[in-house]
């Protein structure tokens, strides 16, 4: 079959150093199957920041599998702007404009965000007579409440009001929606106004871990900063955003109470993003955090292995409550204990599968780290139970082939699949 796969703000296996993502490991698995794919895609790299392409592109990846990149916007500053909603919606009319002349799909696959996207993925599958699955992954535009002021809010209603009402319409007309979790899965069905059915199911995230050699390895080691001797490190993967930014105290708090320890802590930030210079400027008199920027994959995975434990210094938004992220697989496949400041879903992990402990303040980060430093049995034992939980519930490379395998069953029983 041929599968349309619609994510415009997600890493592709043709940037530079790719870390695949949900998208790119379900395009993989089901080319692996031997399906064909078609990944719609931006030539606007979000993450990155930059412009992988000034024109409509479209890339080879081996046999029946194409991505097409679409031009919209050479940037935008900042993640959340007015630049950032034209350009939202005018990714949702390129693709409608572009995506009617291409070969026909037997199913779609829409990544939420954005509302958008997601209106113009139902329509297509609606004309073209296939199935279409709104995949949740981020609860746009309901967290909007949390992530502006007031009178942004106040600002940002019609649109809002938009994003709620193409939502709404495109979960009603979808055949079925997937999720990372079962709240996301609730919320996306609860705007598809009806009860859950056998065809709406949860894929958490999972992860794909790196293939790194040993000689990668000692390259990247030299490239990260000279440590004191013994210092416990604990490492922290990910966008430099506001999320990070609002629970950012407690780290600094640990970082001055751990001072007087024996042995050094050290805090090491691997990421960018919107606020990068804000967290640097507020932990400028704290050498025991450092910001190492955008590393390459052989310095994360040499990063991992420094690690002593890993930090979830995340903001307790109602999304992220809700969720399992990319992250939190990424610590659990090195084997890391969890220092997490969420209480959700992940909290509820963390202390179900004892692989680590949820902080609510400066305090109480301190005193953890201080636990795990000492007592090296605790630490190694929690790390063994993460690396277990990986292995058993969130490797990519068995999650995503039964995605792959659902899409199929999905297909064969709706639109032109179930008549061929």
């Amino acid at each position: 079959m041929r599968v349309w796969l619609v994510k415009f703000e997600e890493t592709l296996p043709t940037d530079p150093n790719p870390r695949l993502y949900r998208m790119g490991m379900l395009a993989e698995a089901l080319q692996a199957s031997g399906h064909e794919v078609v990944w719609w895609a931006s030539t606007y790299d979000h993450q990155a920041g930059r412009l992988r392409s000034s024109r409509d592109t479209v890339y080879e990846q081996g046999a029946g599998y194409q991505i097409r990149l679409l031009h919209t916007v050479s940037g935008y500053s900042r993640a959340v702007s007015g630049a950032r909603v034209l350009n939202n919606l005018r990714q949702a009319w390129r693709l409608r404009a572009v995506a009617d002349a291409a070969p026909p799909p037997d199913i779609i696959v829409c990544a939420m965000p954005t509302p958008e996207l997601a209106w113009v993925s139902a329509g297509l599958g609606e004309r073209h007579g296939v199935p279409v699955v709104l995949d949740a992954r981020d609860m746009w535009p309901d967290i909007f409440a949390e992530l502006l002021s007031p009178a942004m809010r106040l600002a940002a209603w019609p649109y809002v009001k938009l994003m709620r009402v193409l939502l709404g319409s495109a979960a009603r007309r979808a055949a079925a929606c997937t999720a990372i979790t079962e709240p996301f899965l609730d919320w996306i069905v609860g705007y598809a106004g009806r009860p859950r059915r056998d065809t709406d199911r949860t894929f958490p995230l999972g992860y794909q871990e790196p293939r790194t050699s040993a000689a990668e390895l000692a390259e990247a080691e030299v490239t990260l900063p000279v440590e004191p001797a013994g210092a416990f490190n604990v490492v922290f993967l990910g966008r430099l955003n506001r999320t990070v930014l609002d629970a950012f105290d407690p780290v600094l708090q640990a970082a001055r109470l751990l001072r007087a320890e024996a042995r050094p802590f050290r805090f090491y930030f691997a990421g960018t993003g919107d606020c990068a210079d804000v967290l640097r400027a507020r932990a400028v008199d704290l050498p025991e955090i450092v910001f190492l920027g955008q590393i390459r994959p052989p310095a994360l995975a040499a990063l991992r292995r420094r690690g002593h434990a890993a930090l979830l210094c995340i903001a307790r938004r109602r999304d992220y409550q809700a969720s399992l992220s990319n992250k939190v697989f990424d610590y659990l496949a090195a084997g890391l204990p969890l220092a997490s400041h969420l209480t959700g879903l992940v909290g509820q992990l963390v202390r179900s599968e004892r692989c680590g402990f949820v902080y609510d303040d400066g305090e109480g980060l301190a005193s953890g780290l201080r636990v795990l430093a000492v007592d090296e049995d605790r630490r190694r034992s929690l790390g063994r139970n993460a690396r277990r939980i990986f292995e058993d519930r969130y490797d990519a490379s068995r999650l995503y082939p039964r995605m792959a395998e659902y899409l199929t069953a999905l297909a064969a029983t709706h639109g032109r699949a179930a008549g061929s």
